[in-house]
């Protein structure tokens, strides 16, 4: 159960990833197109988001979630883990924040 959650969980963050490093790509595309070209491409940036990041996002979260609750040990014991899950956990939290700040816009 764990090797596929993991599985489930790198899958998850390649799709999310992937999916944002390619809507950078588009926005700035986009920018440079006419007005008349414009207006077509707000339908690509939806079908980035509906098909990429956030079903990654949420198979990268819901992942780890499940994740952490297998652990036998607290994750979240600064003792146990050391300070490098605190510092993901907290860019991870940036990271989604800046998701829907992009895709409110």
């Amino acid at each position: 159960m764990f090797a596929w959650l993991l599985v489930i969980h790198i899958t998850g963050i390649v799709f999310w990833m992937g999916s944002l490093l390619l809507l950078t790509r588009v926005l700035a595309w986009h920018a440079d197109q006419p007005p008349e070209v414009q207006s077509a491409l707000p339908a690509l940036e939806k079908k980035l988001f509906m098909g990429g990041i956030i079903p990654g996002l949420v198979l990268t979260l819901g992942a780890g979630i499940l994740l952490l609750s297998d652990m036998n040990w607290g994750p979240l014991d600064a003792k146990v883990v050391g300070a490098g899950f605190h510092i993901k956990l907290t860019l991870v939290f940036f990271l989604v924040i800046a998701t829907f700040v992009v895709m409110s816009k």
